[in-house]
């Protein structure tokens, strides 16, 4: 009977083990893989300080010419990507930090060249409460330019770990 006993709190140990570890693996997958909601062609997102950007038009470009009449040309295999967008800023301490996503879940950040267009990138210039338009310039695998999902603010995130990937109306 003792050994029945020494097995049985030796099973019940273990499946209270499992079903932990279980249950931690199930939080972990909801909570650190970050998962897009595609929205509506067109439709913005508002920031937790109140503003709201929209994304106006995404197109790639083999070259861009820059405000100083430069011309920039990307890497080899690469092509740029511009995402034009209205912000409508309600605080100067504002920020865009807008990320490129593919319909596969991939992200690229803004290219690391200096490239200054016409219209600025940094949301806390612009002038508060009227909407401005800005310009973020990516540089993506010309492989991946014919899956692109749209364009996601950085850190608006609801406790899933969702996020709202914005795409140019249509």
């Amino acid at each position: 009977m003792r050994r029945l006993r020494a097995w049985l709190a030796l099973w019940t140990v273990l499946m209270i083990s499992v079903v932990y570890v279980a249950g931690w693996a199930f939080w972990a997958t909801i909570h650190q893989n970050t998962r897009f909601v595609q929205l509506p062609p067109g439709e913005g997102v508002t920031t937790d300080n109140g503003s709201t950007l929209r994304v106006l038009s995404i197109t790639r470009a083999a070259e861009i010419p820059t405000k100083y009449s430069e011309v920039k040309v990307p890497a080899e295999g690469a092509v740029f990507v511009i995402v034009q967008f209205e912000a409508t800023v309600t605080t100067d301490k504002e920020i865009c930090p807008l990320r490129l996503v593919g319909r596969d879940g991939r992200t690229w950040e803004e290219t690391q060249q200096s490239v200054f267009r016409e219209h600025d990138r940094f949301c806390m210039s612009y002038p508060l409460n009227q909407p401005t338009i800005g310009e973020i310039v990516y540089e993506i695998p010309r492989a991946e330019a014919d899956h692109l999902g749209g364009v996601y603010h950085q850190y608006l995130r609801d406790w899933r770990r969702q996020v709202y990937a914005m795409s140019a109306p249509q």
